[in-house]
């Protein structure tokens, strides 16, 4: 019987406990402008790039404008020279990985240094699909 109330007390303790993954660890400070050229593949006529041919090759300067940030969660901006489109995202607990959705697609990230990312972006409905890479320097 004792044995049994031990480990009782025991898992109860334990389910009591919280920990986070990221214990002792900050979260990176995402916020500022970002800068890019992507270099993607693209079919139909996505946002941000031009039509062409299917499927046609694109490179397009865009801009993050990270504008808040509460722990691992942010939020923005994602800009070309046509469009802007708002973007939620997260940071994954190694705090290197981020991932983010904008209106029509989403993002997964490498945060390379603490002003570098490197971002590759997918997007696909029945009419269009766009893939695309960019390494983005923070700016500011």
């Amino acid at each position: 019987m004792p044995r049994i109330m031990v480990a009782a007390m025991a898992a109860f303790a334990l389910s009591c406990v919280s920990v986070s993954a990221n214990a002792g660890d900050e979260w990176p400070e995402l916020i500022g402008v970002w800068t890019g050229t992507t270099e993607a593949v693209v079919i139909g006529d996505p946002l941000h790039h031009q039509p062409g041919e299917m499927p046609h090759l694109s490179m397009v300067a865009l801009t993050i404008t990270i504008e808040g940030q509460d722990g691992r969660r942010f939020w923005g901006t994602i800009a070309s020279p046509d469009h802007t489109e708002n973007l939620v995202g997260v940071i994954a607990n190694d705090l290197h990985t981020l991932y983010f959705a904008d209106s029509d697609g989403y993002a997964a990230i490498q945060l390379i240094r603490s002003d570098v990312m490197d971002q590759c972006y997918l997007h696909a409905t029945a009419d269009t699909q766009d893939a695309g890479c960019t390494t983005f320097l923070r700016t500011q």
